[in-house]
């Protein structure tokens, strides 16, 4: 009795899928134009900062080549000569 279930479930879901397939295949967007009446205006609130302005990194971890590595901590020479060079565009 149980096993009948099933199978009629299983042969339902499985119809289903085949009719959504089938469904999403060979069945067509309808396409309206939008008029500019219809455009939402898009406000950018608050003031534009540039991007040298927000990145603010903790630590730099630098590659050396060779697997070496090392870290340039804020308020040292290498740290702001790196810092200098991004908010300068290079």
């Amino acid at each position: 009795m149980i096993e009948r279930l099933k199978t009629a479930v299983l042969a339902s879901l499985i119809l289903l899928s085949l009719l959504q397939s089938y469904l999403l295949a060979y069945s067509y967007p309808k396409l309206e134009p939008v008029t500019p009446e219809k455009y939402v205006k898009t406000d950018l609130p608050g003031t534009q900062i540039p991007l040298e302005e927000l990145l603010f990194p903790d630590q730099l971890v630098l590659h050396l080549g060779n697997q070496q590595h090392t870290v340039a901590y804020p308020n040292s020479k290498v740290y702001n000569d790196i810092v200098e060079n991004i908010k300068r565009g290079r």
